[in-house]
């Protein structure tokens, strides 16, 4: 299917407990040994789990904001986005919130 990340050999999949978005996610991340950009919970911890490099949304925009990709008003703007459309776990926000207030964010 072109346009798509699909696994190599997908009698391979590590679980299928979870969506097929995660569960692909997951399992391509897992053939290719790559970093997994995933926003569900208990997907995330499963990532973590098998020793995968799991990065939430909101660990995203810290990331993009310590790498100076991001300005601090263009990272609590875009929380503040994330925020009101309430799509992250509250965890993953409240580190989030934390590490935009200690580069001096008001969030």
């Amino acid at each position: 299917m072109r346009g798509t990340l699909q696994p190599i050999n997908p009698s391979l999949c590590v679980t299928n407990q979870f969506h097929s978005g995660e569960q692909a996610a997951l399992d391509v991340a897992q053939e290719i040994g790559a970093s997994l950009l995933i926003n569900e919970q208990k997907a995330h911890q499963y990532a973590v789990s098998l020793g995968l490099d799991a990065v939430s949304v909101p660990e995203y925009l810290v990331i993009l904001m310590k790498e100076g990709i991001l300005t601090v008003t263009q990272t609590v703007q875009a929380y503040r986005r994330l925020d009101r459309l309430n799509r992250a776990p509250r965890i993953f926000m409240e580190w989030a919130r934390q590490q935009i207030r200690a580069q001096g964010g008001h969030v």
